[in-house]
């Protein structure tokens, strides 16, 4: 394939072979919107795939749904939607500087000062969604891109573990997210009260757990709990449900004290955002971003239809294996994208 060629979107947007991201079921790829002339980034997602499947239709829901929402300075902003019959394409921002997670990957952990900046920002981001009655459930250093090469801005994105309190119901437990960033009461999967009912769980504290997990690997350059590729997934479940793990003695014992106060296994003891964005490590160099203007609501049925219409809209297909290798997107002999 030509990664130089591109594909016309909608008459609007030249949508370029190259890809610069892939996920479950889609790739995403470098745009131009004709009309202003801005770069962005358009993530193609296969319809069929994606509408054979009610949790991955659910996903794309969420993803759409909650992104269109949301207008931070640090969350990638949705801004159009286009259908067609086999795909559905989302037109994002573009940040160019990657994730932040190969930034540490590459460079290993930063300086006090620098995680300050970045966390900060990922603070910022999760008060303004939780504000919005919206927790992420999925925040890790591979969902939050630099906004350009060097420049220190941080865009968060991927919204599709997301739950939106205005429209959904309190999360269950279930273990929804990755591992590594997981909070003890979601790792607990399947906890039950004292009566036997199935225990809800508040996803805004597990939001806060994941900030910890973020601000930790920032500061000490590795999981605290594991990581899931280098050993079995049963012992890293039980050091989180247990919070068993050890701080780098050369941290200001501010920024210990920090981390000591947001990965508490009790949800109801655990520091709040408010009290995140009081402590003495974090306040210097924190500052309020300004109001975001209100969006219109947008209507999800317009893009997928419902129930028996979207049973019927939906050829049947065999249900893929997940993983990254199958992304639902591109053929190697594909010289279009649709």
């Amino acid at each position: 394939m030509d990664d130089q060629g591109y594909t016309v979107l909608a008459g609007r947007y030249n949508v370029y072979n190259h890809v610069i991201g892939r996920g479950q079921a889609g790739t995403v790829h470098p745009a131009i919107d004709t009309q202003t002339g801005e770069r962005v980034a358009v993530k193609v997602i296969n319809r069929v795939y994606t509408e054979a499947d009610a949790a991955r239709r659910e996903a794309l829901r969420r993803e759409i749904t909650v992104s269109m929402r949301l207008q931070h300075v640090n969350i990638i902003a949705l801004k159009d939607v286009q259908v067609s019959e086999l795909h559905v394409c989302l037109v994002l921002e573009l940040a160019t500087g990657g994730e932040l997670f190969s930034r540490v990957a590459k460079q290993g952990r930063m300086a006090e000062d620098e995680a300050r900046g970045y966390f900060s920002q990922v603070v910022a981001a999760v008060d303004y969604c939780h504000a919005q009655q919206v927790c992420h459930r999925d925040l890790k250093l591979e969902n939050i891109l630099l906004s350009e090469q060097g420049s220190g801005g941080i865009k968060i994105t991927d919204f599709g573990f997301s739950k939106d309190f205005q429209n959904d119901s309190l999360p269950k437990t279930k273990r929804v997210g990755t591992l590594a960033y997981m909070a003890p009461e979601v790792a607990m999967e399947g906890a039950r009260d004292a009566s036997g009912k199935e225990q809800s769980y508040d996803g805004k504290r597990a939001d806060i757990w994941a900030c910890g997990v973020i601000l930790f690997v920032l500061v000490a350059g590795s999981y605290p709990f594991g990581d899931e590729a280098r050993e079995k997934p049963v012992a890293i479940y039980r050091r989180i449900i247990e919070a068993q793990y050890s701080l780098p003695q050369d941290l200001s014992a501010e920024c210990q004290g920090l981390l000591q106060r947001i990965l508490v296994v009790d949800p109801q003891q655990r520091a709040t955002l408010s009290e995140i964005k009081a402590h003495p490590w974090f306040v210097e160099q924190f500052e309020q971003p300004a109001a975001p203007p209100a969006v219109p609501e947008f209507q999800w049925e317009s893009v997928i239809p419902q129930g028996a219409e979207a049973a019927a809209a939906a050829p049947a297909v065999a249900a893929a294996p997940v993983g990254l290798a199958d992304d639902g997107g591109l053929d190697a002999d594909e010289d279009r994208l649709w």
